[in-house]
């Protein structure tokens, strides 16, 4: 999206979390900040394009989508390419989308629950038998996914499993 963005005559500023040798090289300047959740880190972003005279902002990963940063710039006049907050759980959260899809009878979701403890879990597990999925239900840069048979494979790991993820909030 930069490549484009520059291309197309924009001048690029990138906040990021982790230098990346291509955006910087395609950026004017950039912000680097430990993450897109702490008021800090949000103050640094927000000053940071009052400082440069941002007048749009484009958005391309999730976790700055998850975290409100659309949202603060809604708030404070800059024009956002990417949905705030609330929308984003359609890509932070898979309980939300399934959610959504259920509630508007799209059958496109396999058999599924959220849970908040692990009260249930066992006999959710049952009811699945052998093939089943454990997610943490928001983002973990891919590492919150465990299928059975693959990363879990026994009915005691995925309860240990599912007790770590109540146990983090997830």
């Amino acid at each position: 999206m930069a490549e484009k963005l520059r291309d197309s005559g924009s001048d690029v500023y990138c906040i990021i979390t982790n230098l990346n040798p291509g955006l910087l090289g395609l950026s004017m300047r950039y912000c680097q900040v430990n993450d897109y959740h702490s008021p800090s880190s949000k103050k640094i972003i927000l000053d940071f394009s009052k400082d440069h005279s941002i007048d749009c902002v484009v958005i391309g990963p999730e976790d700055p989508l998850a975290s409100g940063i659309a949202d603060m710039f809604w708030k404070y006049g800059i024009p956002v390419v990417g949905p705030i907050k609330h929308l984003a759980q359609i890509e932070s959260s898979k309980g939300f989308t399934r959610d959504l899809l259920k509630k508007y009878n799209i059958d496109a979701s396999p058999v599924y629950k959220r849970f908040e403890s692990t009260t249930g879990t066992s006999d959710f597990l049952d009811m699945l038998g052998d093939d089943y999925v454990v997610k943490f239900d928001g983002l973990m840069g891919g590492k919150g996914v465990k299928v059975s048979g693959e990363h879990l494979h026994s009915k005691d790991e995925a309860l240990s499993y599912c007790k770590k993820l109540v146990d983090s909030s997830g």
